[in-house]
């Protein structure tokens, strides 16, 4: 993969030099490179430091520029549908020879202009000047997993695949509704701007969107939707898993495409296994292995509620069933979420928010690092496809609509599947039917626990963040889950681990082919007759244990032994806390009791998710400005 960066001076005066080399720096200074370039013309600049990924990255040149139409590129890209667009457009590669990823979105530019975006299938985020008409085109995936951030400054286009080169050369002021957002999440302003960086003035492209930049003016428009246009009618629910598979398939060896070696973050749900069920034995056929990494809870973890906590018996299975899986078990009981917020913040040049997960992500990362691993896969947006199918959202519909008889089958059915009275089996019904109970307790949950330690006046003005489903059609809901705004952060966390690490993390289950095919079918196939997530269960049923599969099981739960891990550093987290007292940004957003507040009343706090989440976040934003704010702030 790539860190893409850039320049245009919109009158097309000649460049200030230094800003380029600086943007240069800033990625030469911190990332391991294969090739890093930059080449100008005048009033453009754009620049590339490449990570070989692919057998064909190895051959890229970037910057590159097209001497016949003298159309420029520069590129972050993995393509997916290299052999379509090869077809397409006509092209013979001579013997032993080897078209890019970059020359296939290049080729694709000069047949079908910026329409070009609309036959890309990938992970990319690429830049164009076409010298024919002075024009520079933006343009980031559909599902953005990778990022492009710009600013426009004094008739001057600043882009780069992450916010720092440009805040080095377009000096910024923090955004202080960045920081009230994150502090107060999943609660924001109800103005928020999904796409605003922690940078005044620098803003993300959004997922599936277009800029282009020509006469001083820059338009905007998105080039792809997931929508639902029409339901797909086959003759057999064996006809749906045929296709379903063969997409799946599809994706996974799209998402296999390197010369060195393959991990995935694995755990024991649906969506991870089912991709490891797939990729093991295709790496098989080819004499490789896939490398597992499973978190486990550290030993002195005892948890008393229902959630299963440690997912390695259910992944030992998948293992049984594929040989070819190689596991490593990540419990690294020296690390936990206080003293791994150093090293987020180095990667990620902003504060984060996933603090649980934080300790065994850096330590899965750092050994698949090396170990020599080139691509990373996980099933993170697999809720929202090829595991949909949630109880709550089919039995509310029915209830909304009035159809009696169908929840009178569906109580029948749990049932029998479950083997529980009648009595059991209706108030599961009713209680998914009565689902937004459900999330209005939660809300009232979460804000309370928020409420500990911030100030009430800011979360009255703040909003719930889209968590819930607020519309009428089940469908609805996996549109929700799949919104750009829900991959756009990810697509920004991955960019940024793929630079720190050369692993580039591919995700089967959000392939915009398989998305587009869910999208189109009937919700039976998902939920039906007492089963959840039937679609993946029926197609893979031989594929996967009958204990990952089985429909009563507990629900697993990652990460819940971080507040354990961290009581033994009470002292030392409260001590970084009242520190941030000190900090204005922090101190007017707080709770004013907490300032008042005893040892013992604190470390209560350290005992509870919500509380301890939103105490985290005011260190890491603490950290953040200590270790010097990058934008050119002036504190």
């Amino acid at each position: 993969m790539s860190a893409i960066f850039g320049q245009y001076s919109l009158p097309r005066e000649p460049l200030n030099q230094e800003d380029l080399q600086i943007m240069l720096q800033t990625y030469k200074s911190k990332y391991e490179y294969d090739r890093l370039q930059i080449r100008e013309t005048k009033g453009v600049g754009l620049g590339c430091l490449l990570q070989c990924v692919t057998l064909e990255s190895r051959q890229e040149e970037l910057p590159f520029r097209d001497s016949e139409s003298n159309v420029w590129i520069t590129a972050d890209a993995i393509l997916d549908n290299r052999e379509e667009l090869v077809r397409l457009l006509g092209l013979l590669p001579g013997e032993g020879e080897i078209v890019t990823d970059s020359r296939l979105i290049l080729a694709s530019y000069l047949k079908w202009g910026d329409r070009c975006a609309e036959r890309l299938n990938g992970i990319f985020a690429f830049a164009i000047f076409d010298g024919r008409n002075d024009e520079m085109l933006l343009v980031r995936d559909q599902r953005g997993m990778r990022s492009l951030a710009y600013t426009i400054r004094q008739s001057t286009l600043y882009f780069a695949s992450t916010v720092a080169p440009i805040a080095k050369v377009a000096p910024s002021r923090y955004s202080k509704q960045w920081l009230q957002n994150y502090l107060t999440a999943p609660f924001v302003a109800p103005d928020t701007d999904e796409y605003r960086s922690i940078y005044e003035g620098i803003r993300y492209l959004p997922p599936a969107h277009i800029m282009k930049v020509k006469d001083g003016k820059a338009a905007f428009r998105p080039y792809w939707t997931l929508e639902r246009p029409f339901e797909l009618s086959l003759a057999s629910d064996e006809d749906y898993e045929e296709r379903f598979r063969s997409l799946l398939e599809e994706a996974t060896k799209a998402s296999l495409r390197t010369d060195s070696s393959v991990g995935i973050l694995l755990s024991g749900g649906l969506d991870s296994t089912t991709v490891a069920a797939v990729a093991a034995p295709m790496l098989e056929r080819e004499g490789r292995r896939l490398h597992s990494y499973t978190h486990v809870p550290i030993s002195t973890f005892k948890h008393n509620g229902k959630e299963l906590v440690n997912e390695r018996p259910l992944v030992e299975e998948l293992i049984d069933m594929y040989p070819s899986i190689s596991p490593t078990w990540v419990e690294n009981e020296a690390l936990h979420a206080f003293n791994v917020i150093d090293d987020w913040v180095d990667i990620l040049d902003q504060p984060f928010s996933f603090f649980g997960n934080a300790p065994w992500m850096l330590s899965c990362y750092e050994q698949a690092a090396k170990k020599g691993h080139r691509v990373m896969l996980n099933g993170k947006n697999g809720n929202g496809s090829i595991s949909f199918g949630p109880l709550n959202a089919h039995y509310s519909y029915l209830r909304k609509h009035g159809r009696w008889l169908e929840l009178a089958r569906e109580t029948w059915h749990q049932k029998r599947l479950r083997d529980i009275s009648w009595l059991r089996a209706m108030r599961i019904v009713a209680g998914n039917a009565l689902s937004h109970r459900g999330s209005s307790k939660l809300i009232a949950e979460v804000r309370a626990g928020l409420s500990l330690v911030f100030s009430p006046v800011i979360l009255e003005h703040s909003t719930w963040n889209d968590m819930q489903n607020k519309k009428d059609s089940p469908f609805d809901l996996m549109l929700q889950l799949s919104a750009p705004h829900k991959t756009h952060h990810q697509g920004v966390i991955h960019t940024l681990l793929s630079l720190k690490y050369n692993i580039v993390t591919r995700d089967p289950t959000g392939y915009v082919p398989l998305l587009s095919f869910l999208a189109s079918l009937p919700f039976e196939q998902f939920v039906s007759k007492g089963v959840h997530k039937r679609l993946l269960r029926r197609a893979y049923s031989d594929k996967l244990p009958a204990s990952i599969l089985n429909l009563t099981r507990d629900k697993g739960i990652q990460s819940a032994d971080w507040l354990h891990r961290i009581e033994h550093e009470h002292d030392s987290i409260l001590s970084a806390f009242m520190e941030c007292i000190g900090d204005s940004n922090i101190r007017t957003s707080l709770n004013q009791s907490i300032m008042q507040s005893g040892t013992d009343q604190l470390r209560s706090l350290l005992r509870q998710w919500y509380p301890a989440s939103s105490i985290f976040r005011c260190i890491t934003i603490e950290r953040y400005m200590r270790h010097g704010f990058k934008g050119g702030e002036q504190r």
